[in-house]
C-alpha cells in the first residue's frame, strides 16, 4: 500500500476528471455504510481498501487423483479511491497473501486473514507515508460465493437450513422461489448474536446444530476492524459459472 501511495501518478489516478451528480449513488462514498464508518467520517480522504480472495490450481492436473494437490489461495488488495478507469489495471492490484489451500482447510481462513487485519488496524489509527499521517479502512471483501462465505464465517456447502449470507430464507423457501422482503434480510446484530450462541453452546452437538440452523461456522477475523462481513461481502455474479449452477440445480435450487 505504501508503494501505491508513493507512486508519482497516485494523486492523478485518485482524482475524477468529472464532478459526479451528488444525487446519484455512483460509488461507496455516496452510501449509508460510508456515512456510518467512523474513520471515513473523521478522515474523508482515507484509503478505502478492498480485498479479494480466490482459489486457483497452480498446475494442470493430469488426473482426478492429482486435482487439488497444487491448489493455492490468493488474497489481493486494491483501493476504492482509484478513479473507475484505473481500478481494473494490474498496477493498482497488489498480492497480499499466497497460501496452500490445504493449509486453509487445516487451520481455517482466519489464520490467513490475521496478519492483514493487524496491518489494516494500524492503518485505521494512522500510518506515516510520504511524510504525512495516512488513515485507511476496509470497505469490502470480494470473491465468488464460496470465497465470500469462507471469509465471512458462513457455511460453504449451501445446504444449511439458512444457506444465504444475505437473507434469513430457509433452503426450502429458496427452492420454492420465495419473495424476499427487507424484514427477512440478515443484520450484523443477528450475525453477532448467532455466532455467540454457537460459541457458548453447552456441547459440540448443540454447536453443530446451531451452526447448520444459522448457516454460520465461526466469527470472522475481519470483524475486528471497523467493518462487518454482514455488510461487506457484495454479491458475486455466478450465473456464468456452469459448475456452480449445476450444483445448485442438483440440490433443488434453480437459477
Amino acid at each position: 500500500m505504501q508503494r501505491l501511495v508513493q507512486h508519482p501518478d497516485f494523486e492523478k489516478m485518485t482524482q475524477r476528471e468529472y464532478d459526479p451528480d451528488p444525487n446519484v449513488l455512483d460509488g461507496f462514498m455516496r452510501g449509508e455504510f460510508a456515512e456510518r464508518n467512523q474513520i471515513l467520517r473523521d478522515h474523508p480522504h482515507a484509503l478505502r481498501s478492498v480485498l479479494y480472495w480466490d482459489d486457483f490450481e497452480a498446475c494442470m492436473a493430469l488426473s482426478s487423483h492429482a486435482s487439488g494437490k497444487q491448489k493455492l489461495g490468493a488474497l489481493y488488495l486494491t483501493l476504492d479511491n482509484f478513479d473507475p478507469r484505473y481500478r481494473g489495471n494490474l498496477d493498482t492490484i497488489s498480492l497480499v497473501a499466497l497460501v496452500r489451500s490445504s493449509y486453509v482447510k487445516e487451520h481455517g481462513i482466519n489464520a490467513v486473514l490475521k496478519r492483514p487485519v493487524e496491518d489494516l488496524k494500524k492503518l485505521g489509527d494512522g500510518v506515516m507515508m510520504n511524510g504525512k499521517n495516512v488513515f485507511g479502512t476496509l470497505i469490502a471483501v470480494e470473491g465468488d460465493n464460496l470465497a465470500s462465505h469462507e471469509c465471512g464465517g458462513y457455511k460453504c456447502g449451501f445446504t444449511a437450513h439458512k444457506p444465504c449470507r444475505t437473507c434469513n430464507c430457509t433452503l426450502e423457501e429458496i427452492r420454492s422461489g420465495v419473495e424476499v422482503k427487507e424484514s427477512m434480510l440478515r443484520t450484523s446484530r443477528q450475525y453477532d448474536e448467532q455466532i455467540t450462541e454457537i460459541e457458548n453452546a453447552r456441547t459440540q452437538k448443540i454447536a453443530e446444530e446451531k451452526s447448520k440452523e444459522y448457516g454460520l461456522v465461526q466469527r470472522s477475523e475481519l470483524n475486528k476492524l471497523s467493518f462487518h462481513v454482514q455488510n461487506g461481502l457484495p454479491p458475486a455474479k455466478f450465473s456464468n459459472n456452469a459448475k456452480f449452477v449445476a450444483y445448485l440445480r442438483k440440490i433443488g435450487i434453480d437459477i
